[in-house]
């Protein structure tokens, strides 16, 4: 009975662990949702604005449906724009091609809030400009705290896998998913660091407990009040005989080695990255 109750509060030690460090990095590390004023549900949304004709009515219906409810649950708007030539929206053909594929996008988003007007500045614009092969990712309004380039860099990479197996649905529904997560990491915090994984939390989280159990077990064990005396009769035990027999002192000798190799080693690495897009 006492090892199973010892057993019982373990089990709450572990998973009051676990609640407290998965608490601890939400504060740390995680930004709270918003409240802004919702478009009514009444109204039709469209955020996909497939020119490029990439993706079937099907796949279109379920992006659509995906941004609507990660709309609903952060408000931010998640924008497709697809094109082959930038027709749509001319742009400067002076800009380099990154640029005309950022303005191109910029232009949908400009055509959006005139379109619906209240409630559209915070978007993430998803580009795919089929013409130069280029991935446009931009965060606007609110969104453009926590999206910065980095991020924005960062996400179009991790599309480029997709783009190249044309899974042009896989691509959008992998872009809304990481501009979520990213727009909840707080600006300075690396949004792929280990431990904002799951599973890196579950660990640490057990190992915690891991912790906490041990010495609980340790300091439920008690003291040990028996010695050698407690079972010892003194009044009528005596010492027979006594005897020491000195038999022979050995000394062994061994040169000691001495390591005379040191050294410094020093190693420098440099890099960088582009910004706000990718290829593919």
């Amino acid at each position: 009975m006492r090892n199973m109750l010892h057993l019982n509060k373990s089990i709450k030690y572990l998973f009051s662990c676990f609640l407290l460090g998965c608490l601890l990095l939400g504060i740390i590390c995680f930004v709270p949702p918003q409240n802004h004023k919702h478009v009514q549900a009444a109204e039709t949304i469209t955020r996909v604005y497939d020119y490029a004709k990439l993706l079937s009515s099907e796949e279109a219906s379920q992006i659509e449906a995906l941004a609507e409810s990660y709309y609903l649950e952060n408000s931010i708007h998640f924008l497709i724009v697809t094109t082959t030539d930038r027709s749509e929206f001319p742009v400067a053909t002076t800009l380099s091609e990154e640029k005309q594929t950022e303005s191109f996008g910029l232009s949908v988003y400009n055509y959006f809030k005139d379109t619906y007007k209240e409630d559209t500045d915070n978007c993430v614009i998803l580009t795919l400009d089929m013409s130069n092969r280029n991935i446009s990712v931009i965060g606007q309004g609110n969104a453009s705290t926590n999206m910065d380039n980095v991020r924005e860099t960062m996400i179009a990479e991790k599309l480029v896998s997709y783009m190249k197996k044309q899974d042009y649905l896989k691509t959008c529904q992998s872009f809304m998913k990481l501009s979520n997560h990213y727009l909840q990491v707080k600006p300075g915090i690396d949004p792929e660091a280990i431990y904002l994984k799951l599973w890196f939390q579950i660990l640490i989280s057990v190992l915690l407990g891991g912790i906490v159990v041990g010495i609980m077990a340790i300091n439920s064990g008690g003291k040990i009040t028996t010695t050698q005396r407690t079972y010892l009769d003194e009044e009528h035990s005596n010492l027979l005989a006594r005897r020491d027999r000195y038999i022979r002192t050995s000394v062994t000798r061994r040169k000691r080695e001495t390591n005379h190799d040191t050294g410094n080693h020093n190693d420098n690495n440099s890099g960088g990255g582009n910004h706000g897009g990718a290829h593919f």
